[in-house]
């Protein structure tokens, strides 16, 4: 009993003191961001000293997203984000999100990289998703991240297939346009072999951070990579839907 009350104190030492640094770390790193941003924008800046506020902006801009994600597995580990579930407008968030990532791009120099993205299987009879809104846009502008920031994706895309029982969001990079061919239900396998276990060795805090913000969403986060593509892909439920999710290996 004393190893496990030593252990449950580690452990909120641990995440009280990330929970700090990040929130300490984010003012200065916001600041840089936004002052490399400004500066590079001068018209009389030398192209040189231009390109060297871009790598700067962009390695801050990396820095900030990565104590983002430490701030919310803090949270999620404490239990303390809650969902705020509400209508989702999809073509809304997408068109913010698509904003977002492709100013991502500009300042990662990633201008060869199309991006775009997808609502397949949507009509005025299909069924209003309803979500958290603002964690289904961060988990997206993650895995997005972590696509863009792959020097082999030369075109990325993201969206949402309507299927017979759920809404499947994804994300997905491929090495050229022409492999971005239409996605259907049969291309998403919900199995072990594609499920992404956060204890799993060699894991990334971007992708802990977003299988954690899933699972309070009601789901699980899958990949399927290959030498051509890398696809991640989800589904989200409301309270007591979680009969409808995909059988989960």
């Amino acid at each position: 009993m004393a190893v496990a009350g030593t252990e449950r104190r580690e452990e909120g030492l641990e995440e009280t003191f990330l929970g700090n640094v990040s929130h300490e770390l984010r003012t200065p790193l916001n600041a840089i961001v936004g002052l490399s941003q400004y500066v590079a924008s001068v018209e009389n800046v030398d192209s040189d000293v231009r390109e060297s506020l871009e790598i700067i902006n962009s390695n801050a801009h990396g820095l900030m997203q990565m104590m983002n994600s430490i701030l919310t597995l803090s949270l999620l580990q404490r239990k303390e984000m809650v969902l705020n579930i509400q209508q989702v407008d999809l073509s809304h968030l997408f068109a913010n999100i698509n904003r977002s990532v492709q100013s991502q791009l500009v300042a990662a120099k990633r201008d060869v990289v199309e991006l775009s993205y997808v609502m397949d299987g949507f009509g005025v009879q299909d069924a209003p998703i309803y979500a958290d809104a603002e964690k289904l846009g961060m988990v997206l502008e993650l895995l997005l991240s972590l696509c863009i920031l792959t020097p082999r994706w030369q075109a990325v895309e993201f969206g949402c297939v309507h299927t017979a029982s759920l809404p499947i969001f994804y994300v997905r990079g491929v090495e050229n346009v022409a492999l971005l061919e239409k996605l259907s239900e049969s291309d998403f396998s919900f199995s072990a072999v594609q499920h992404y276990r956060p204890a799993q060795a060699g894991r990334d805090i971007s992708l802990d951070t977003v299988s954690g913000l899933i699972d309070l969403m009601g789901g699980e986060l899958y990949v399927d990579s290959d030498s051509l593509k890398q696809l991640y892909y989800f589904c989200v439920v409301e309270d007591g839907e979680r009969d409808a999710l995909p059988s989960f290996d």
